[in-house]
């Protein structure tokens, strides 16, 4: 045991190697254990020094006498590698089929007819025009922060579209008159458009469609044009429907007979603006496929779990699949792509790593949206150190000692002792790691013996080192309280336990030694003591035993038992008064005894017989039995007669019936 007032900060140091301050760390002392706990973590890939002062004493006072350390470097990071931005994404290839979209900071979806996230600016995208003429009052429509500004113009698509198309887009209208978004064939100045509009107020949204005959509108309860919602219009050849927020607000039957284009407007300029963070519109491809960025581990290392998030509607797939290499580029040297499923681990082991993302649908007017992509490295996982109890002879020398039988490593690399520690007199020995790490060779003290009772187990603690090859994580593991560790499953203690050379018990005789063992354990003056040995009585059956060859022996509660004797000179006699722990089998029940039959019953009706309860408790005929004959059975006493029978004719023999 520690002595915890000799130790504090300055007898147990942590320092970075190269450095020349020691990090600053709480130092707590309780039983046989000293934890130090650094006040923040420690660099990775750094190699530290621990250093313990000779001053520290145990609960005797006895100096450790010199100072001791050691030193351990700190594993790197766990390799995570994430893909969930718009920058991580763009760093890919969408090709042909993909869309990096940025609805909620990035994802991938199927590529739309129109897709547009307003990125850069101030100028429109390609594609786009604006105007701000009569009956706009000169505004612009602009980008800026992720979104199109409209203020006084409009803003549309150079391309007309047909039927068949769902335009999305998400943002607010602005709380002013005449702020419009949808489809319209010339900037909402002719009859035809299908679109969200303030109309003419400035706190309301309505859904608006004209085929051009006469406009349907219907105002979207609930819903405020300041506020931002995701507006979704589905276009077919002969209805228009609106969503809000993912919810059907109007329907409107009709068909327009010609192309319609998207377009943002705001009519008076210095008000609230229009402002769209994205906009799209189908229809969707059947397919397509995206392929990451070279994802860079550092280092060459076993690749772990690869899993994804990804919103597929019904009739919409994400699919998975990775290749590995040791290149930058990839090259003939690389893997092909291997299907992973979410969470499954990836093959190979590599520093470079890139993934597949195959997206497909069966509705032109839905797209799965990919987005989020999460490769992790296998992080090296401590091996687990468990308690050892070894017995070694007095004055033994050095003795080999296996402590590594029964610990184990669950990613299954190979482990080794890194660390030896043991507090100041408790070893009482020498203790020496194998060079391969492999085992311990341990010499005791001079003389030195723990066998009397009371006495405690000489002990000391060891660390495992973990050995995949991605991280090695020391498993550190503490003993607080520096006595009976036989409970505790995954302290690296090891109990030592010196015992002095005992004699043989050699007994000629088996009676005198079970005589001996019964005096040794009956607790009553050896005058009044009486023999466990029971001899059965003349005239009683003797009760069947386990082996009637052995004597029988009476325990509590008049149960018998076996009791196995061993045999001198096999080894230390085993401790005799321990096997009467054994001698609490219960005697089997002897047999009952089954009558003889009495062959005069075989012609009675069993309406005649002797009851079952007669048999028991009286002789075997309750009364005696004074004749037989056909019919009822006669008694003595019984005055009936018996029953008449008829006569049976036997045919002579060789004559026909």
């Amino acid at each position: 045991m520690i002595d915890p007032a000799t130790v504090d900060g300055s007898s147990v140091r942590l320092r970075r190697r190269g450095s020349g301050a020691d990090v600053p760390a709480a130092v707590d002392a309780e039983g046989s254990t000293v934890t130090l706990d650094p006040d923040a973590d420690l660099d990775a890939e750094a190699t530290y020094d621990v250093t313990v002062a000779g001053s520290i004493e145990d609960a005797a006072g006895n100096p450790l006498g010199a100072d001791d350390g050691w030193k351990f470097t700190v594993g790197g990071p766990p390799v995570g590698l994430v893909d969930t931005t718009a920058a991580d994404f763009s760093a890919g290839d969408p090709g042909s089929g993909a869309y990096v979209a940025d609805e909620a900071g990035g994802e991938v979806t199927l590529r739309p007819a129109v897709g547009e996230e307003f990125r850069g600016g101030p100028g429109l995208p390609a594609g786009w025009s604006s105007g701000n003429g009569a009956p706009w009052t000169g505004g612009s429509a602009t980008l800026a922060g992720g979104s199109i500004h409209v203020d006084g113009a409009f803003a549309s698509t150079d391309a007309t579209f047909g039927p068949g198309r769902v335009l999305e887009f998400e943002g607010a209208l602005g709380a002013a008159p005449f702020q419009h978004a949808g489809l319209t064939a010339d900037s909402f100045q002719s009859d035809l458009y299908a679109m969200f509009s303030t109309g003419s107020t400035s706190n309301e949204v309505r859904a608006r469609t004209n085929f051009g005959a006469g406009e349907s509108s219907l105002t979207v309860p609930g819903v405020t044009p300041d506020v931002s919602h995701r507006y979704r219009i589905e276009w077919d050849a002969g209805e228009v429907r609106y969503y809000v927020d993912g919810g059907l607000v109007a329907t409107h039957s009709g068909s327009f007979g010609v192309d319609l284009r998207p377009t943002l407007s705001d009519l008076g300029s210095g008000g609230p603006e229009l402002a769209l963070g994205w906009l799209r519109m189908g229809p969707y491809p059947g397919s397509g496929s995206f392929d990451s960025r070279i994802l860079d581990a550092g280092q060459a290392t076993d690749w772990g779990a690869l899993s994804w998030v990804a919103d597929a509607p019904a009739g919409t797939g994400v699919e998975l699949s990775v290749r590995t290499g040791d290149t930058a580029t990839p090259d003939g040297s690389w893997s092909g792509f291997t299907p992973v499923a979410s969470g499954g681990e990836i093959p190979g082991n590599s520093r470079y790593v890139q993934y597949r993302a195959t997206l497909t649908s069966g509705d032109p007017a839905r797209s799965p949206v990919l987005e989020e992509v999460a490769i992790s490295g296998s992080e090296d996982i401590a091996p687990t150190a468990v308690d050892d109890e070894v017995t070694v002879a007095q004055d033994a020398g050095p003795t080999p000692i296996d402590v590594l039988a029964n610990d184990t490593d669950p990613d299954g690399g190979p482990f080794e002792i890194f660390i030896v520690a043991s507090v100041p007199g408790s070893a009482h020995g020498t203790i020496l790691v194998d060079p391969d790490g492999k085992g311990l060779t341990y010499e005791p003290d001079p003389g030195y013996c723990n066998s009397s009772p009371g006495d405690p187990p000489a002990s000391f603690g060891y660390t495992l080192n973990g050995g995949s090859t991605a991280r090695r994580h020391p498993a550190r593991h503490r003993d607080r309280r520096g006595t009976d560790r036989s409970d505790q499953r995954s302290d690296p203690d090891l109990r030592l336990l010196l015992r002095r050379p005992r004699r043989e018990l050699r007994v000629r005789d088996r009676q005198r030694r079970l005589r001996a063992l019964r005096l040794a354990r009956d607790p009553r003056p050896a005058g009044r003591r009486r023999s466990h040995l029971r001899r059965p009585r003349k005239g009683r059956r003797r009760q069947r035993g386990p082996d009637p060859g052995q004597p029988q022996l009476q325990g509590r509660h008049g149960r018998a038992g076996r009791l196995d004797l061993l045999p001198a000179g096999a080894g230390a006699v085993a401790d005799l008064a321990g096997q009467l722990h054994d001698l609490r089998q219960r005697p089997r029940r002897p047999r009952r005894l089954r009558r003889a039959r009495d062959p005069r019953l075989d012609g009675l009706h069993p309406r005649h017989r002797p009851r079952p309860r007669d048999q028991l408790q009286r002789p075997l005929l309750h009364r005696p039995v004074r004749h037989l004959r056909r019919g009822r059975l006669g008694r003595s006493g019984d005055r009936r007669r018996p029953r008449p029978q008829p006569e049976r004719v036997r045919p002579a023999a060789g004559r026909d019936r």
